[in-house]
């Protein structure tokens, strides 16, 4: 048998889908694995740790 079809409550909200920020302050990373960027820096498809 098939398993349950999907619905809209099983899909990310469209909001969630391409959420971008932007940077309001300057940061340099001090190790290989951060990022280094300036104030506006915009980031695309973030999502909260």
């Amino acid at each position: 048998m098939g398993g349950s079809p999907i619905t809209t409550a099983d899909k990310p909200p469209e909001s969630v889908i391409n959420r971008k920020a932007r940077a309001v302050y300057p940061c340099e990373a001090e190790h290989s694995s951060e990022l280094s960027f300036e104030i506006g820096a915009i980031f695309e498809d973030a999502s909260p740790p």
